[in-house]
């Protein structure tokens, strides 16, 4: 199962994570290194960070407290550099976070030791990218669920949590502002598996679902990266949800810039069919950085099925018949889509955990609208967890249960 974005190095290398293993392939699609996680170590739950000329990545084993191993590996060859244990007071939330990395420093989401947030990460733990040697943690006072950091270059990290708040802490783990909707009282709810993304106009953009509006739609929103304040609020009708992060870029060179947010309705373990206004919406929405005005918005057809695609009780059934690893999962359960991803000519990618539709979204005659014909599709049939990934003329997607799709210009 790959529930990460596959990564592209300089030289056009690609690497695809799956639950135990780590593959490098070339950009022809020649396999170049097989990292396989040993079974005593556990699994591979996070995105790995591309880091200099290491890939920066943790695996976890256990139950539901699940202790880390955080492990550097050389681009290269593939070989361990180094291995870190985290102390067992520590354990991760195990779904598809992602490792941050910069400046020296590796940073990775772990579980809670208070029982009140019921296993949920709202510890940062940060180390160093060399030898795996523990610098800090910072605990924050909210949850996130699958951890994304982003930082300005200024000595501070920013990220958002699974109920709309932001957090901008430095890179010694010390707090420099919060701000958003006041936390739960317990702590442990889930609101979303949304989070926040950082514009490059001094804004820190959160997607997600409040607390305090449980049976409400997704809010966007805007947060002043220097001091917190919060700049606008975008909220949107109970079908569409905020269930994953947003991205932010300008809608092609000469175009606005834009916070493009997926917003629509889950899937579950159930299996069965939905009828009239319960099946599920599924969105891509551009905003106006700046106002959080809607400037265009993309439907996929409502999802008749309360599972993703791929993620069908006969399709678990035959996993669970051929499994040789006992690591290997046998559903996927994703997010709505993957993140939106943003080309420098403005195309939007839209990966779809419904269908499993790969969208191109570009406003082609700058109209400001999407026209049937500004839209292509590429239908894989298999639910994506994540985003795919761009680098200069090729485009990699790896939908949950595979193939990789590779294209190039």
């Amino acid at each position: 199962q790959v529930r990460h974005s596959p990564l592209i190095d300089d030289q056009h290398n690609i690497y695809v994570t799956t639950i135990a293993r780590i593959r490098k392939f070339s950009s022809s699609g020649d396999l170049i290194w097989t990292w396989e996680c040993p079974l005593e170590e556990g699994q591979l739950d996070a995105s790995p960070a591309l880091y200099e000329q290491s890939l920066l990545f943790y695996a976890s084993t256990g139950p539901v407290g699940r202790t880390l191993t955080l492990f550097s590996l050389d681009l290269q060859s593939g070989t361990v550099k180094w291995r870190q244990f985290v102390q067992d007071t520590y354990s991760c939330h195990c779904d598809s976070p992602s490792v941050f990395a910069y400046n020296g420093t590796m940073v990775i989401p772990l579980a809670s030791t208070d029982p009140s947030f019921a296993n949920k990460s709202n510890t940062l733990y940060a180390v160093s990218t060399q030898d795996g040697a523990p610098f800090w943690k910072y605990i924050a006072d909210e949850a996130t669920w699958n951890f994304q950091g982003s930082t300005p270059g200024d000595g501070t990290i920013l990220f958002g949590s699974q109920c709309g708040r932001a957090y901008r802490i430095t890179f010694g783990g010390a707090l420099v502002w919060k701000s958003g909707p006041t936390p739960s009282t317990t702590p442990g709810v889930k609101c979303s598996t949304g989070g926040g993304a950082l514009g490059p106009n001094g804004v820190f953009y959160v997607n997600s679902n409040h607390f305090a509006d449980p049976t409400g739609g997704a809010y966007v929103d805007a947060y002043r990266v220097s001091d917190g304040t919060l700049l606008w609020s975008k909220k949107f009708d109970a079908r569409h949800q905020g269930w994953q992060y947003p991205a932010v870029g300008k809608l092609g060179p000469g175009g606005p810039l834009a916070v493009v947010a997926p917003v629509g309705g889950i899937t579950s373990f159930q299996q069965k069919v939905l009828e009239g206004d319960l099946q599920l919406l599924n969105a891509v929405v551009a905003l106006d950085a700046a106002t959080g005005e809607e400037l265009w918005r993309v439907e996929e057809a409502p999802w008749p099925n309360a599972v993703a695609a791929g993620d069908e009780f006969q399709l678990q059934i035959e996993r669970a018949d051929n499994r040789k690893d006992p690591r290997s999962e046998l559903f996927c359960l994703p997010d709505i889509q993957g993140i939106p991803l943003l080309a420098g000519d403005g195309t939007v990618y839209a990966s779809s955990s419904h269908n499993g539709d790969l969208r191109a979204i570009r406003d082609t005659n700058g109209n400001g609208k999407i026209e049937p014909g500004e839209v292509s599709v590429f239908s894989t049939k298999q639910c994506f967890l994540n985003s795919p990934s761009l680098a200069q003329g090729m485009l990699v997607a790896a939908p949950c249960w595979g193939p990789m799709y590779v294209f190039k210009e």
